[in-house]
């Protein structure tokens, strides 16, 4: 999935949530993410934030869309 207008899918297990526990500055600075619903399974998504693109970008690393 590579709209970030929509809600991300695990392929296992259907919709998954935005994560919006505790975070770390640097966790915020990163995107926004989104994991599964399901407690035993690590999938997760992440959407760049425009800052870690402009970051990565400067770098001469391009951000890859999800």
């Amino acid at each position: 999935m590579t709209d970030a207008t929509s809600t991300p899918e695990c392929r296992q297990h259907g919709p998954m949530t935005l994560h919006t526990g505790d975070q770390s500055p640097a966790q915020r600075f990163t995107g926004t993410w989104y994991t599964c619903t399901d407690p035993t399974c690590w999938s997760a998504v992440l959407y760049p934030s425009t800052e870690l693109v402009a970051a990565l970008e400067a770098q001469g690393r391009p951000a890859k869309a999800p």
